[in-house]
């Protein structure tokens, strides 16, 4: 065979075993867009501080945090930590009871929603204003709501064990949603816009009640209710009418019941 005939033969030859081998080394890399080995099991944090909060409750510095270690938690907080915004992730925290972010900056608390196991809840000074996420969260015994932008209470009807709700420096006006909280134990509204306590009377365990700084000018609504001796009332700067300082307050006294005014 002529020189060139060999090499008319062996130049396809070549190029038909490159081809073959990129075509195996291809084939055996796992595609770029493929999970990692986590996968849909990793939970992720958007805000730094919650992660580090976490990792620092699991012991696990370092690797991708587990959805199922996060059961585990019962307790949880980033109180004080200033700069919190974006609660996502904690909804993987299925067993939590306590979670304390008081003092951050939040707003959209709808993450919560789904932590039905919680029985204290601490949201005080952050930028709150639509609540209606508390409304599934039916164990709750103790929450605080202190210093945030709420006007509408209307979701909190619905928890009906809480023995301890604090309210101060919103904007409240209707306090209708309370009326069935038959357990409620301290309740603190002071410093919002509230005129009518009405619904406060059917409240028949209340021990202590701090209403200061309304626009409350009549407590009669209290000589209907069940309040007795050791309940103690707050209303310091409140306007409070000729007949209920004269004749409602007098008559409360009588029952035991402190009324600071």
């Amino acid at each position: 065979m002529s020189r060139l005939g060999l090499l008319v033969f062996i130049v396809p030859v070549m190029v038909l075993a490159l081809f073959a081998c990129g075509s195996s080394s291809e084939s055996s890399e796992e595609p770029s867009g493929a999970p990692d080995a986590a996968g849909a099991d990793v939970a992720i944090f958007p805000d730094e501080v919650i992660e580090e909060r976490i990792r620092e409750k699991l012991k696990q510095p370092y690797g991708p945090i587990a959805i199922a270690d996060l059961a585990q938690l019962t307790e949880f907080g980033v109180a004080l930590d200033l700069y919190v915004t974006d609660l996502s992730g904690l909804e993987y925290l299925v067993n939590l009871n306590e979670f304390d972010m008081t003092q951050n900056k939040t707003s959209d608390i709808s993450t919560l929603s789904s932590l039905t196991t919680l029985t204290k809840l601490n949201l005080t000074q952050n930028d709150i204003v639509d609540i209606s996420a508390l409304a599934p969260l039916v164990n709750l015994t103790f929450l605080w709501i202190q210093d945030n932008e709420v006007a509408d209470i209307s979701a909190l009807g619905s928890l009906t064990q809480l023995t301890e709700l604090n309210l101060q420096k919103n904007h409240i006006v209707d306090i209708s949603a309370l009326a069935n909280m038959t357990e409620l134990s301290i309740l603190n509204l002071t410093s919002n816009n509230i005129v009518d306590i009405s619904p406060l009377a059917s409240l028949p365990n209340l021990t202590f009640v701090e209403l200061s700084q309304n626009e409350i000018t009549d407590l009669s609504p209290f000589l209907e209710s069940t309040l007795g001796e050791g309940t103690k009332i707050t209303l310091w700067g409140a306007p409070l009418d000729a007949n209920t300082v004269d004749v409602v307050i007098p008559e409360l006294e009588a029952r035991g019941i402190r009324v600071d005014h």
